[in-house]
């Protein structure tokens, strides 16, 4: 009697052991954050700051630019521009990741008020015979 209620015993041991380690596998298994059928992570933050900012300002940039490129034109009052080409979207966002909004000096213009407003208006314009968007004066605020 004694050796049935030992055997009992290690079975119903062996059992739960069998649905912890069930459990625990179900909740490895689905506890990954991708999602492959969009091909975008499931983050729950979207960025804020500095990189909302440049992040719109790179997608005006490819949006407007031409041949793959992404354009950020710089136009003076007086009419002379600069441009500034990034070979795609992630060349862009990745620029302005780590050399702008990496460098609080630099950061703090993209936070500026109305910079956010102004670069998601910002126009296409053809600058230096290149098409690409405007930046907006307000986003040099400590210039």
């Amino acid at each position: 009697m004694m050796r049935a209620r030992a055997l009992l015993s290690a079975a119903a041991i062996m059992e739960k052991l069998a649905c912890l380690v069930a459990a625990m596998f179900v909740a490895a298994c689905g506890s990954s954050s991708s999602n492959d059928d969009k091909g975008s992570s499931t983050s729950p933050t979207e960025p804020v700051g500095c990189a909302a900012t440049t992040k719109s300002l790179c997608e005006h940039a490819c949006a407007c630019g031409s041949g793959g490129k992404c354009v950020i034109a710089y136009v003076t009052d007086g009419g002379a521009a600069i441009t500034e080409e990034h070979d795609s979207l992630a060349d862009c966002e990745n620029f302005y990741s780590f050399l702008v909004c990496g460098n609080a000096s630099t950061a703090k213009d993209y936070e500026a008020p109305g910079c956010g407003a102004a670069v998601a208006s910002a126009s296409c314009v053809t600058a230096s015979s290149k098409a690409g968007v405007s930046f907006p004066p307000v986003c040099h605020a400590s210039k």
